[in-house]
């Protein structure tokens, strides 16, 4: 269950075995929204609020093909609502962009990058307004 949204690409869950866990989303980035806020950061978070509020089941998904933590020791997941992608609907709605580390594509890469173009061609979010 959602406990927090930290920023548009992490929050903190509560697992019935295994206490609170801070979840990185896997696949996407989205502006920083600490202290100096960039530009979308609000929209991004606000975004994922309504996607997954506190209270929310989530369903945690790994990838195979990704490490399990990120040196921040958050765990690395895809999180799923009512069986939507949280991470693909933020890059569709132009709030998030694909984020591939070390270069190591994730299983669901080549759908992101579909969604962020056609989000990009369309000025959708942050497209429109900040990475222009």
């Amino acid at each position: 269950m959602v406990e927090w949204v930290y920023d548009g690409d992490s929050i903190r869950v509560d697992l019935r075995r295994g206490g609170e866990q801070r979840v990185r989303l896997l696949g996407i980035d989205t502006p920083e929204g600490a202290e100096a806020a960039e530009c979308g950061a609000d929209e991004a978070r606000a975004a994922l609020v309504d996607l997954v509020p506190p209270g929310t089941r989530v369903v945690l998904v790994r990838d195979p093909g990704q490490d399990d933590r990120d040196r921040y020791d958050r765990m690395l997941r895809h999180v799923e609502v009512g069986g939507r992608d949280a991470g693909a609907l933020l890059v569709e709605q132009g709030l998030a962009r694909v984020y591939v580390f070390r270069g190591e594509p994730f299983l669901r890469a080549d759908d992101y990058r579909v969604l962020e173009r056609s989000a990009r061609e369309q000025d959708r979010g942050s497209w429109g307004t900040c990475w222009r």
